[in-house]
């Protein structure tokens, strides 16, 4: 199978890249930057260097006509650090980029590596959330309000498409430690159980 990873210079992707790679796939990290070549290459992936920001939408389905993956998954993200404008680029902007180059490239498969908690915050929290929960829920939303928003955005984006087959992981803190354990379905924002 085949793999690409758009935000392939990023910790999750580079994980990703060593397990698909271990498994005998094929990974191709799209990365903004010459910086990330060189160690994607060393782990046996074949890098390419697209700013998604700067990008038009041409360039990434020409991209994707060319490598022909199996799977598009979108790991990008400027976290909520900096320039909220940024943010809103890279995040909402860049996420709906890849949706249309995959329309028009006719790939049909989608992961998205988004982040926990993104969810309508007009409606209510989730009947399972526990206290520990709604005030996790209420910091995240308070410190990085323009990154959950964008997230927001541009998974309600990808509901409206009706060609791409897609999964959305949410993770939950981001660490170099070892894995606590998983949960699926209606999850807290604590840790795993």
């Amino acid at each position: 199978m085949k793999f690409l990873v758009v935000g392939g210079g990023g910790q999750v992707a580079r994980h990703l890249a060593r397990l698909a790679l271990k498994e005998g796939h094929e990974v191709v990290p799209v990365v903004r930057n010459e910086d990330h070549v060189v160690d994607l290459k060393s782990l046996g992936a074949s890098p390419t260097v697209l700013d998604l920001e700067s990008a038009p939408v041409t360039d990434l389905t020409t991209l994707l006509t060319d490598k022909s993956p199996d799977v598009v998954v979108f790991a990008a993200g400027a976290g909520g650090k900096g320039d909220p404008s940024r943010t809103r680029k890279v995040d909402f902007d860049g996420a709906v980029k890849v949706y249309d180059a995959m329309e028009a490239a006719n790939c049909k498969r989608l992961i998205v590596v988004g982040a926990m908690d993104v969810r309508n915050r007009s409606k209510d929290m989730p009947e399972w959330y526990t206290k520990e929960d709604k005030e996790m829920s209420d910091k995240m939303w308070g410190a990085i309000p323009k990154y959950m928003e964008a997230k927001y955005d541009a998974e309600v984006e990808l509901h409206r498409r009706k060609q791409i087959a897609f999964t959305v992981i949410r993770p939950g803190g981001l660490t170099t430690e070892p894995a606590g354990g998983v949960t699926m379905g209606k999850t807290a924002l604590g840790k795993t159980r």
